[in-house]
């Protein structure tokens, strides 16, 4: 998460001289604080849910002949990754709807990054439900059949993700300003273009 002390300086250092300059920074100080930790809060969960999602397909390995152990504990690692999954894809609807209202281009932006957001959460949707089956599975033949479509939803879903990681970049390049200072400043929207790959296993 973004520092404080990172921020707080770049927006005090001005108001030590004079009451006139302490007004103008005071005035100027919500606005900037606000882009910046709105900023870093959608990259986080942007890179949160990608994460999530990524770390699902380390789980995904199913032998030619799994024992019944190894068919529990995958189906175990699952449950505990859906669940990851599903947290990440909530909290990266409630920081989008989050943006400051008082940041000029910011509705806008947020429109377009929850359409974009909108296409890789369908791509998370259908992992679930892949991981869901291959998780109710009840012999070995099952999860050998099932393993395959949700590898396949994964690598998609991984993709989805690495996909609006670039939406992200160039909606926010295109709103300019201080939304795109905003991001430019924030440490965890420099780790977007960076696309993890899913296990083949």
């Amino acid at each position: 998460m973004i520092s404080a002390s990172g921020i707080v300086p770049l927006l005090v250092l001005g108001g030590c001289n004079s009451s006139s300059d302490s007004d103008s920074t005071s005035s100027e100080s919500p606005t900037l604080s606000q882009a910046a930790a709105w900023a870093e809060s959608v990259c986080t969960a942007v890179d949160g849910l990608r994460t999530s999602v990524s770390s699902l397909g380390s789980n995904l390995t199913v032998g030619p002949t799994p024992s019944a152990g190894a068919l529990d504990q995958l189906k175990a690692q699952l449950g505990t990754q859906i669940a990851s999954i599903t947290a990440s894809v909530d909290e990266l609807t409630t920081t989008l709807a989050g943006v400051p209202t008082d940041l000029p281009g910011a509705e806008q932006a947020k429109a377009s990054l929850e359409t974009a957001a909108n296409t890789f959460k369908t791509s998370v949707q259908t992992l679930i439900q892949q991981a869901q089956a291959l998780e109710s599975a009840t012999t070995n033949s099952q999860a050998l059949l099932l393993a395959g479509p949700a590898l396949g939803a994964l690598q998609a879903a991984v993709g989805a993700a690495q996909m609006f990681a670039g939406d992200v970049e160039t909606v926010v390049d295109q709103a300019g300003g201080e939304l795109k200072a905003a991001f430019a400043s924030a440490p965890s929207c420099t780790t977007l273009t960076t696309s993890p790959s899913p296990s083949s296993t």
